[in-house]
């Protein structure tokens, strides 16, 4: 009897790994310029966004300078002009001082009348005129002067110390002009002396209103100063 014998035989198979499908090269470009695409887009983003950055710094800086430049410029003007204001108040008081002290020389001499060399024409109530003052000349008015750009103040030194006065000869322009309104008053009582008719003798006061002019960054400026010269005596 014969034993048939199934005989098996296995075939060993070699293992391989598993390799994905390879990209074709045109799909490799795609992709790429897709990434170049994208990189470049986002520079120019970030590009946009650092040049709005610094227009709004530069924006705030020349805002802040101007804010700067602004102020300065304000303060050194009001400076000049609060300078000039000052000295014009000045030459205003300096001229009531003046007439002052010609109202009181009259009254030393008792020879002489108190309105003495404050007036031109007995008739008229109010006159304009000129207050000028030299060392050793004392004080004198010139009531042929009625506008006040005629009137300019001129600075002058004598030894160690200056003065200011309108005589030109030997002096220096100032810039700054002075006039004077003298009006006589009667009544005493009545302050501020109301504009009425006065006779010479029967004055009892002189209004004395004293006018500066200048000018600032050609701009006309004044300053007025008024006050009261009685006759106590």
């Amino acid at each position: 009897m014969m034993i048939g014998r199934l005989q098996t035989t296995h075939r060993s198979s070699l293992h391989t790994p598993y390799a994905p499908p390879r990209a074709s090269l045109f799909s490799l470009d795609q992709s790429s310029f897709r990434y170049e695409k994208l990189l470049r887009s986002g520079s120019k983003q970030q590009s946009g966004q650092t040049l709005i950055e610094v227009m709004i710094v530069a924006a705030l800086l020349l805002t802040s300078l101007l804010s700067v430049i602004y102020t300065y410029t304000y303060l050194a003007r009001a400076q000049t002009v609060e300078s000039q204001s000052w000295l014009a108040a000045q030459l205003a008081r300096e001229d009531v001082e003046l007439l002052r002290g010609l109202r009181d020389s009259n009254w030393l001499a008792s020879s002489a009348d108190w309105l003495d060399g404050l007036y031109s024409n007995p008739a008229a109530e109010t006159e304009t005129a000129m207050v000028d003052f030299a060392p050793g000349s004392g004080t004198s008015l010139d009531f042929n002067v009625t506008a006040l750009a005629d009137a300019p103040i001129y600075r002058h030194q004598s030894g160690g110390a200056a003065y200011w006065n309108q005589t030109a000869a030997d002096g220096t322009p100032t810039g700054f002009t002075r006039l004077v309104s003298l009006r006589r008053f009667c009544d005493r009582d009545d302050f501020p002396p109301a504009a009425s008719s006065c006779a010479l003798a029967e004055t009892v006061g002189i209004e004395v209103t004293v006018t500066v002019g200048w000018q600032e960054r050609g701009e006309d400026q004044q300053y007025v100063l008024t006050d009261y010269l009685y006759n106590w005596k």
